[in-house]
């Protein structure tokens, strides 16, 4: 098993040098200095303890989370909560313990924050849904260290990820209120800094034009992070007059749609009568709104996420992969046909 003194050797610095390059220590060594260790920690699969360097051969894993959304998330109904939920079970079942760091540490400058996943206290790390800034997964990247990004589908084939296929389940959310006879289609966004709400976005977009509809930018309502901005949109769509208004809603997802409706109703607008509404994730709470949305499988997400780590630490020249599920439209009782 490698140490700190074997990986300095084999760099030809001293183990100060390789603890300052750890720690993230500026102005302390080289840039050429620095890649050369990182380069050799990865090579050597260096932990910073003998219990993870034996990781490969242990039953017992202990598998890190962290989320990009404030700790008590992960406790309400939700998405957080969802994947938290199938990652739980889906450990449980294989054997292994899952520890959640807290959410201030993806927030906070990277040099300093992951220090704490990598220093012993968990075998590999998944990183739930982090904002489209964060280069916490470059820096386990450059470590060498296991990790595996769930709900960010980015474009790099070279990391590790799962998600939804978010683009075909916004195209099959979109092109089922086109079925139904609709041609004015509001969508309502979240956050920018969370991606799955662009890939929803620009698949919208992309849909309106192939069936020959141009996007209305009057009709987006973008970076709703709380359910007042979504009350605002609401609102709005409320006042518009009725060769304006649009006659369905996409919400990015169900926290969104669940307010849209709590709203709409408020403002005595009927649905599906006056308005319909479909959103995405399956997960609304509420026994009286009876959503149309897209389905997304979680426990499936959860089961593979972790067999995807435990892959990684299992066999550390195991190659990244790419996994992206289907989301389920599930038809129930908000969408109909436009009044008009």
């Amino acid at each position: 098993m490698s140490s700190i003194r074997e990986v300095a050797r084999v760099c030809g610095v001293s183990p100060m040098t390789v603890s300052f390059v750890l720690n993230n220590k500026e102005g302390q060594v080289s840039e050429e200095t620095r890649e050369r260790v990182l380069k050799a920690i990865r090579e050597m699969g260096y932990r910073p303890s003998a219990l993870r360097s034996a990781s490969t051969t242990r039953d017992l894993l202990t598998l890190g989370m962290v989320a990009g959304v404030a700790s008590d998330s992960l406790m309400k109904p939700g998405y957080y909560n969802a994947v938290s939920n199938g990652v739980l079970t889906s450990a449980d079942k294989m054997g292994h313990n899952v520890t959640f760091f807290t959410t201030t540490l993806m927030h906070i400058d990277t040099r300093h924050s992951v220090r704490a996943y990598c220093d012993g206290r968990c075998d590999g790390l998944m990183v739930l849904a982090p904002p489209i800034n964060s280069d916490l997964v470059e820096a386990l990247k450059e470590r060498g260290f296991p990790y595996i990004v769930i709900g960010d589908w980015t474009a790099n084939e070279n990391t590790w990820s799962i998600d939804v296929d978010n683009a075909a389940g916004a195209k099959a959310a979109t092109e089922f209120l086109l079925a139904q006879g609709h041609r004015r289609i509001a969508f309502l966004g979240g956050y920018h800094e969370v991606r799955s709400t662009n890939q929803r976005l620009e698949s919208y977009r992309a849909t309106l034009i192939q069936h020959g509809i141009q996007p209305d930018p009057a009709l987006e309502y973008l970076n709703l992070a709380r359910d007042s901005h979504t009350d605002l949109a609401v609102t709005e769509i409320s006042q518009m007059s009725s060769d304006k208004r649009p006659t369905a809603i996409f919400a990015w997802n169900d926290g969104t749609a669940e307010q849209t409706v709590i709203s709409l109703r408020r403002h005595k607008m009927r649905i599906p009568e006056d308005i319909s509404i479909i959103g995405f994730d399956d997960i609304v709470q509420n026994p009286d709104i009876d959503l149309t949305t897209m389905h997304q499988p979680f426990t499936k997400i959860g089961s593979a996420a972790v067999e995807m780590l435990v892959e990684q630490i299992r066999d550390s020249d195991a190659l990244p992969q790419r996994k992206a599920f289907q989301a389920e439209l599930i038809i129930r009782k908000t969408v109909g046909p436009p009044a008009h």
